[in-house]
């Protein structure tokens, strides 16, 4: 018996949440750290809301650093998407603060508990004014014509006003530009967000 080909069940799969049936797929030789798509991550990228079935990940070879073709890790969509608890619990078992443009994708996280977020990243030495994939190659140059920026460029073009007090004040510059040559005012001013465009005018 041949189980195929796992991505054709990994929707289905991720839908259902089992353990049962990823342990069926590792019985039959599935990766476990191979990405679903060119720039989708391994599945444990996917399920990091639910603590139990992560911990089942990792114990089963789960590495929350495995990518896709771009720097985009299973911590990259756990910034997205798990509990604090969860992610603290990714870098314990071995979550790379280097690898995923993690404080990148933190800003896009709804919640009120994204600041705090950004705090615990800033601390363990997150660098908060990098311009995204700008130490990947592949990535920055399939990318950059889309407007790569800062964290501080995102979170002024998401209007989310807090966090970008809140990066200014841990030395976010907005000075710099994005790859579509925007500083942080201008990339505020072309997505329409008055208010944070009036906070970083009047800083």
């Amino acid at each position: 018996m041949r189980i195929g080909e796992p991505s054709l069940y990994l929707g289905c799969a991720l839908e259902a949440r089992s353990a049962t049936v990823f342990q069926v797929f590792l019985d039959y030789g599935w990766d476990i750290n191979k990405p679903l798509e060119r720039a989708m991550v391994p599945a444990l990228g996917y399920i990091s809301y639910d603590r139990a079935l992560t911990e089942w990940f990792l114990d089963h070879g789960a590495d929350p650093n495995a990518p896709c073709a771009w720097d985009i890790t299973a911590m990259s969509e756990a910034m997205y998407r798990a509990p604090l608890s969860t992610i603290e619990m990714l870098f314990s078992r071995g979550g790379d603060i280097k690898r995923g443009q993690l404080l990148h994708n933190a800003v896009f996280r709804d919640g009120p508990d994204v600041i705090e977020l950004a705090g615990l990243l800033l601390d363990m030495g997150a660098s908060i004014n990098e311009i995204q994939y700008e130490n990947h190659s592949q990535a920055f140059g399939e990318r950059c014509a889309f407007g790569l920026g800062t964290p501080l460029h995102y979170a002024a073009g998401e209007g989310k006003v807090e966090l970008v007090s809140y990066l200014l004040q841990r030395g976010a510059d907005p000075s710099i530009r994005n790859t579509k040559g925007r500083t942080v005012i201008e990339a505020a001013e072309f997505w329409q967000q008055s208010e944070v465009v009036r906070i970083l005018k009047s800083g």
